[in-house]
């Protein structure tokens, strides 16, 4: 399986305004390095938790044919489109997490979705302060990110990891 994001989020998770302060610096000075460090730091997070924070469209290439497949990311806000081999696909559903098909498919389906947080109050603090904590750490230190602030970030994802087996 693999999951492609083919929109930019619809928002950062964490505002140039608030790393600013975060990082006490002034404001407007510095913001393409801002913008690629909130970019990974977000991605990062998605990573370690399996959400997706700002809402983005993501295609998901499946392997193999089965009766139901596990979306692997969330949370789904909708699913747009279920195609097998450039065809769309009818006679599917989704339903918590998961898209069932009444009749196996010829081959494996390529599901395109929209997921992520609606807005920026809808994502967790927990995981706002992981990506402001990394993006402090690579602000500051320019090359490498600590041990430490790993084991912290890891920390504050860990509540919000979703399991998708």
């Amino acid at each position: 399986m693999q999951t492609t994001r083919i929109t930019a989020p619809a928002f950062p998770a964490v505002s140039a305004d608030e790393l600013e302060t975060w990082l006490r610096i002034d404001c407007g000075s510095d913001p393409e390095t801002l913008s690629l460090l909130v970019g990974s730091a977000t991605e990062i997070v998605e990573g370690l938790t399996n959400r997706v924070l700002g809402s983005a469209r993501y295609r998901i290439d499946f392997a193999g044919s089965a009766l139901c497949y596990s979306l692997p990311i969330s949370p789904v806000l909708s699913v747009e489109s279920v195609e097998v081999d450039g065809e769309p696909l009818t006679g599917w559903r989704y339903a918590s997490g998961i898209v069932h098909f009444e009749a196996l498919p010829a081959s494996a389906p390529v599901v395109t979705v929209m997921a992520g947080s609606t807005d920026v109050a809808s994502i967790p603090g927990a995981l706002r302060h992981a990506i402001a904590v990394l993006v402090s750490a690579s602000y500051n230190n320019r090359e490498e990110v600590s041990d430490q602030t790993i084991r912290t970030v890891e920390r504050l994802c860990a509540p919000h990891r979703r399991i998708v087996w």
